[in-house]
């Protein structure tokens, strides 16, 4: 089974009891997750540059405080789960198996419930309550200023992935516990449209350089980033175009040759990028879920047949970012992190990387009739593949940008799933992989159930009543 937290409400204690699927690790007894609701930073920690700073390294502390948070290897299980890419192997997890069957469960207080709800909602009251201590704090404004852009960022993260999965929800940008565990859903366009304000202010606070070491703290290149993305998913193909353009021309980035450095930890394709701390078990999340703990063992998480069929022959991604079971019947599993314990950490999750930018520009300018430049920024992904290099017109190019970012992509928060949506090939591509299970209703997560008992102007997702 897998991390299992114990919620009493949207501003309760999180507390954390282990665990992976089983062979991966096992727990004895239950850790709480720092920080908990109410132990968030007071106003007095704002009146120090380092209480300040303390309290914005704490939204990112909690972010990777569970394997499987939306920030962390959620991601990459869930959706890919209830895609075309991942199944469910060797697990007797029932919540797990839901999500490979698109039969989801409202009473999933794991995944769904803790995961994916609580959690994000628990960082977005942290992000809220720096927000709002910065904003009565004596500090400088220059000093104020990119702490308020960090906090931002993480909120619009949070709630661009909350509405990508289940539509409509809560928008609480302040921090009255009381007012906002009573609020009904917002409409999803107004949740994305605060999502892109904050992601603009922050672009406008933040500095151009990475503080701290590694890529974890946001900096100007992650929100421009970021705001590419929501531009391709919102088709404001120009800003997507713009955006993209900024961060491709950063002489910091770069595709990486080899594919096994990609998510190395100095990896130059790497944007925003999380590394473990030292008392964490894994490397990185992803690989503690994913790959097996011996040789002997079978993988947890394959490959569909469908994935593995797509792949071109020559393709280095294939072999590259995809580990084959050494025992029994041979298996595909995700193996684009490939260290799963020791010291030193070769490896950081990446939450935002150049090849992704890359495919948002070709997209975006080949919905522009740029198709020139479009097939340019493909082929630079597919050559660093072992591919050879495509051309075509423009109905073959939006294909072919839509495929690369299915193999490119693979496993990475969610895009497979997120692209079959908001292409609208959901349905078509979903009855072949999934058959008769499969309803339109699926495209959305249920709202947790346990969280509808205590907010009753919560309503319910089509389909799970």
């Amino acid at each position: 089974m897998f991390y299992r937290l114990r919620l009493r409400s949207m501003a309760a204690t999180v507390m954390l009891a282990g665990c992976l699927p089983a062979g991966i690790t096992s727990c004895k007894k239950l850790v709480a997750v720092p920080p908990p609701d109410d132990k968030l930073p007071t106003r007095k920690v704002f009146t120090s540059l380092p209480q300040a700073t303390g309290a914005v390294i704490g939204m990112y502390g909690a972010i990777t405080s569970s394997p499987l948070f939306i920030s962390n290897a959620g991601l990459s299980v869930y959706p890919a789960l209830v895609a075309d890419e991942f199944t469910v192997n060797n697990t007797s997890d029932k919540d797990l198996r839901g999500f490979a069957a698109n039969d989801i469960s409202p009473d999933d207080d794991i995944g769904l419930g803790a995961n994916l709800w609580s959690a994000s909602y628990r960082i977005i009251g942290h992000a809220n309550n720096v927000l709002e201590g910065l904003l009565g704090s004596p500090l400088p404004e220059s000093e104020k200023a990119p702490l308020r852009g960090e906090a931002l960022v993480i909120r619009a993260w949070h709630y661009f992935y909350l509405c990508l999965l289940f539509g409509d929800v809560p928008l609480i940008t302040d921090t009255d516990v009381e007012r906002n565990n009573k609020l009904p859903r917002s409409p999803k366009e107004q949740v994305i449209a605060q999502v892109l304000s904050d992601l603009e202010e922050a672009l406008g606070l933040l500095p151009d350089n990475y503080r701290g070491d590694g890529k974890l703290r946001v900096n100007k290149a992650v929100a421009r980033s970021l705001l590419a993305r929501q531009a391709l998913f919102n088709q404001r193909w120009e800003q997507a175009d713009y955006y993209a353009g900024t961060v491709i021309n950063d002489d910091r980035f770069r595709l990486e040759e080899n594919l096994r450095t990609v998510f190395s930890t100095g990896s130059r394709e790497a944007i925003w990028q999380f590394t473990a701390r030292p008392e964490d078990p894994f490397a990185t999340a992803a690989a503690g879920v994913f790959v097996p703990s011996t040789p002997a063992e079978q993988p947890h998480f394959v490959v569909t047949r469908s994935l593995n069929n797509a792949f071109e022959t020559g393709d280095r991604r294939k072999t590259d970012w995809l580990g084959q079971s050494a025992s029994g019947q041979p298996l595909y599993y995700p193996f684009k992190y490939t260290q799963r314990e020791g010291f030193p950490r070769r490896e950081g999750n990446v939450l935002i990387r150049l090849g992704e930018v890359l495919l948002i520009r070709a997209e975006a300018r080949a919905r522009m009739d740029r198709s020139e430049e479009a097939w340019q920024d493909l082929n630079r992904v597919r050559l660093r593949a072992g591919l050879p290099a495509l051309s075509g017109n423009k109905q073959q190019l939006i294909r072919a940008v839509i495929n690369e970012r299915r193999l490119e992509l693979m496993g990475e928060n969610g895009s497979r799933w997120f692209d079959l949506k908001r292409t609208g090939e959901i349905d078509k591509v979903m009855r072949e992989e999934k058959g008769s299970s499969w309803q339109s209703t699926d495209a959305l997560f249920p709202i947790p159930a346990s969280q509808i008992r205590i907010n009753s102007n919560l309503t319910q997702n089509a389909g799970y009543y």
